[in-house]
């Protein structure tokens, strides 16, 4: 552990350069000059602004207009706050003609999402995701809920159709990140990862959507190889109470070579929250362990 906290004490000094040769680094990469950024920006703003009212009615129309049963706002506050036998018992409370609503099919998908069920997610919105009138709401929602079953084709199909129906729409722009990212991507994801950053300016979400976010900014960051502006993201991510559980395997990967003490420490974290996690293989490898 002293020799680790030499090694971070010696690196410390140099960390700022190479921030500095980082961000120079991606800033070669990028293809577009300041102005054309500018230009870019303003553009999103104004399309931002243009599309908000016909953003606003297209979800009213998935989540049922005025027929949606009004507890369904109480419904999505519960499987946010994570209590999902609450929510689970305030669904199975609606009738079956409102169960089968649109509102309702959201809802219920959000549930399953949330309790590591994505094969039944799909199944519920499954009947209108498929739809070509389906609005970009209900599609960003259905997009995640066939990554998450591993589908990944249909939902780069889902993520794109969201976006061409509306491309302010910060969960159709997530999702095309989180397709970039695991198609290894990073300048696609980045380009993705800029936008949202423009549209949630004036359009907050909730802190687990920005969570999303910085991890998938950290991601894109290490796979393009900017490795000191990875590990600065992740590490304030892994500090805050709405790190997802990857983000502790992701940061672990951004101190190997830097702090080896930090990256075990990580991995570790990670196993503890996801012993049986998609990336549980890699970090026991990463721990010299062979089993659980």
């Amino acid at each position: 552990e002293g020799a680790s906290g030499r090694t971070a004490s010696a690196s410390a000094g140099a960390e700022q350069d190479a921030d500095a040769r980082d961000g120079a680094a991606g800033g070669a990469r990028d293809p577009e000059t300041r102005e054309e950024r500018a230009a870019r920006r303003a553009r999103w703003v104004a399309a931002r602004r243009a599309v908000q009212a016909a953003r606003e009615r297209e979800e009213g129309e998935a989540r049922g207009g005025e027929d949606a049963p009004r507890g369904l706002a109480s419904i999505d506050a519960q499987i946010a706050g994570g209590a999902l036998d609450e929510a689970r018992a305030s669904l199975d409370a609606l009738s079956e003609a409102e169960r089968r609503g649109p509102a309702a099919r959201m809802s219920a998908a959000r549930l399953h999402l949330a309790a590591g069920a994505p094969a039944r997610a799909v199944q519920e919105l499954e009947p209108l995701g498929d739809r070509p009138d389906a609005p970009a709401p209900l599609l960003a929602l259905y997009g995640r809920a066939l990554l998450a079953a591993g589908e990944a084709e249909r939902a780069a199909e889902a993520f794109a159709s969201s976006e061409a129906r509306d491309a302010a729409l910060p969960e159709a722009l997530l999702g095309r990140a989180q397709m970039a990212v695991r198609a290894r991507s990073p300048r696609e994801a980045l380009y993705h990862i800029r936008r949202l950053d423009l549209l949630l300016r004036d359009d907050p979400r909730p802190s687990s959507f920005r969570a999303e976010l910085e991890l998938l900014r950290g991601r894109a960051l290490l796979q393009a190889g900017r490795t000191v502006s990875a590990r600065r993201v992740l590490r304030r991510l892994v500090g805050t109470s709405d790190a997802p559980t990857a983000a502790h395997f992701h940061y672990a990967q951004s101190e190997v070579g830097h702090d080896h003490v930090a990256a075990r420490r990580a991995f570790e974290r990670y196993l503890e929250l996801a012993p049986d996690g998609r990336f549980a293989g890699r970090a026991r490898h990463a721990l010299g362990r062979e089993g659980p």
